[in-house]
């Protein structure tokens, strides 16, 4: 690689490094619109607990932090562009917001014992895959305290009339073992896919800033060579000339 390349190279790495701090590639629509699915899927979720499995839950309180959800995507639809990428601050609080939101649903539906639990995964997962490793250990970190919160405290679980439905404690640690494998796990293999994804777009950038590199040369030659044939024509035809009059010219 010539010199005059490999130097443009660390300056294109260290802006797309800045770029990369003050936004990461998660877009603000995508975060809307994953929590419009949250909140069809909650809403959901209550009406079949309530009016198809005949369970008596706290629908009110349920009902209320679903439309905290709503209300907080429609105040970010409304208040900022959609199309724009987000800052890692901007993903890390809504995302916590998110869990946090799912982790006060899940206090009023049994906690940990509740198979939505594994809901919890997915903000971990989306910022393992889109943004920087402090993100997610701290979302990580959030997670587990709410979900060991839940182990301990919550709710009953809406269950049938008239009995009552528990797990032993070691089953419940269990779980919380479980989920954080499970979560563990599967941020791991989205961080390592997102950076081989980002590895590879690097890759081929640097790539194509050396190809255009050379495309740019190759026409600065072009522009050369015709500049030198536009030449080369009248100064053959003055050549000719000038040793025609040098010839008529007595000795």
């Amino acid at each position: 690689m010539r010199p005059d390349i490999a130097e443009d190279l660390p300056e294109l790495s260290r802006r797309r490094g800045l770029a990369r701090i003050t936004l990461g590639r998660l877009r603000r629509s995508t975060l809307v619109n994953l929590r419009w699915g949250a909140v069809a899927g909650q809403a959901l979720a209550v009406l079949i607990i309530v009016l198809g499995l005949k369970f008596s839950m706290p629908v009110l309180p349920a009902a209320c932090i679903i439309a905290a959800s709503a209300l907080v995507n429609l105040a970010v639809a409304l208040l900022f562009p959609l199309d724009r990428r987000v800052s890692d601050g901007e993903a890390l609080a809504q995302l916590g917001f998110d869990v946090v939101q799912l982790a006060a649903l899940l206090w009023l539906t049994g906690g940990i014992t509740n198979p939505f639990v594994l809901l919890f995964i997915g903000p971990v997962v989306t910022s393992a895959a889109t943004l920087r490793l402090t993100v997610v250990a701290a979302l990580t970190g959030l997670t587990a305290l709410l979900s060991l919160f839940l182990m301990q405290y919550s709710q009953p679980l809406p269950w049938f009339a008239g009995e009552a439905f528990s797990l032993p404690d070691m089953y419940k640690y269990g779980l919380w073992i479980a989920l954080m494998i499970g979560m563990g796990f599967t941020s791991l293999y989205a961080w390592r896919a997102s950076s081989e994804s980002q590895r590879m777009s690097n890759a081929l950038a640097a790539t194509e800033a050396v190809l255009a590199h050379e495309q740019k040369l190759s026409a600065l030659g072009g522009l050369a060579a015709a500049a030198a044939h536009e030449l080369g024509t009248p100064l053959a035809t003055i050549q000719v000339t000038a040793k025609e009059m040098a010839n008529e010219l007595p000795a």
